[in-house]
């Protein structure tokens, strides 16, 4: 069963869900709180010259990309107090062929949006177009696991990788794709996602099909494999967007375990009202501990104060 808590925004702040436990005593050892699971993403930007290519409506395919993420009021705005994001912006150089890939990064943090914007250009940064040496930079380089503290959960980390273009060493032959860098992508993706990293990929070239051939490969070795998102106007990308980072932030973990396959004998309700069970409106267990508004009860949760609870049966819920 569970114990009331509060999400979403009010006052300009953002307060998160408090509990889950069981009401009226009954089965009072299976009480178990519950709190907000605080995910990083990390945003790798395809930053090629291509990127400058017309997408719609007189806006170039960076232009778009960079609204819909970095203006006032866009995704990393709107959803900074809540997730830990992070950024990588990657291209190539023949000019300087010792050193041609070129890596922009910001670390992920909570309240990052000006730092990101500080360093997200206002156009392409070159040539070329490296997209292993950027993978690599967030699956290698840094954690994968997300913890703030030894005996914390650790937070999921998503990774969306938006390219308009195949994948080549950055150096020489910019124009062209590399099979060895197509075939570094996708054992990257695989890395990544045997540590935990779920990730998403955006083409930003819907007619390219030489590019949704790679990208179609690069999916299928992500967690969920979903197929990548092929936005044809700015509307489309924001959703795109939306549906990606608004669901990585309404996830919440139980303090417990949840049969899996019992999940749906559960009940949980926003503001009194009633989630349907593995609903796109409503609500799904990610796993044995952590379950995830959808939908328009995700965006009610992340848009205003709100109520929710978790309740179980104590015969499928095991306390933490």
């Amino acid at each position: 069963a569970g114990k009331a808590g509060t999400g979403g925004k009010s006052g300009g702040s953002t307060s998160r869900p408090g509990a889950a436990g069981l009401p009226g005593g009954t089965c009072a050892n299976a009480v178990a709180d519950t709190e907000p699971v605080t995910p990083t993403v990390w945003l790798v930007v395809d930053g090629s010259s291509s990127m400058s290519n017309n997408f719609e409506g007189g806006s170039t395919r960076w232009q778009a990309l960079r609204a819909t993420l970095m203006d006032q009021g866009a995704i990393v705005d709107s959803l900074q107090s809540v997730v830990r994001f992070g950024l990588v912006i990657y291209a190539g150089n023949a000019a300087t062929p010792d050193n041609c890939v070129q890596l922009i990064t910001v670390e992920p943090a909570l309240n990052n949006r000006d730092a990101l914007a500080a360093m997200y250009p206002m156009d392409p940064i070159a040539s070329g177009t490296p997209s292993d040496r950027a993978l690599d930079y967030v699956v290698t380089n840094l954690p994968v696991t997300n913890t703030s503290a030894p005996d914390d959960k650790s937070g999921p980390v998503y990774v969306v990788f938006a390219t308009d273009g195949s994948p080549n060493k950055g150096c020489g032959d910019l124009n062209g794709n590399d099979p060895a860098v197509e075939q570094n992508v996708i054992d990257i993706t695989k890395s990544g996602t045997d540590a935990g990293m779920n990730m998403f990929v955006i083409s930003m070239a819907g007619g390219d099909n030489r590019l949704q051939s790679h990208l179609d490969k690069v999916a299928a070795a992500t967690a969920t494999k979903t197929p990548p998102f092929v936005p044809s106007t700015k509307g489309d990308l924001i959703s795109t967007f939306q549906k990606i980072v608004s669901g990585a932030s309404c996830q919440i973990d139980l303090k417990g375990q949840v049969d899996t396959g019992a999940a749906c004998s559960g009940r949980v309700t926003l503001d009194g009202k009633d989630l349907a069970c593995d609903s796109d409106n409503g609500w799904k267990l990610v796993d044995e501990d952590t379950f995830q508004l959808t939908g328009t009860a995700c965006s009610r949760f992340l848009s205003q104060a709100s109520m929710v609870y978790a309740m179980f049966p104590c015969e499928v819920f095991r306390p933490d």
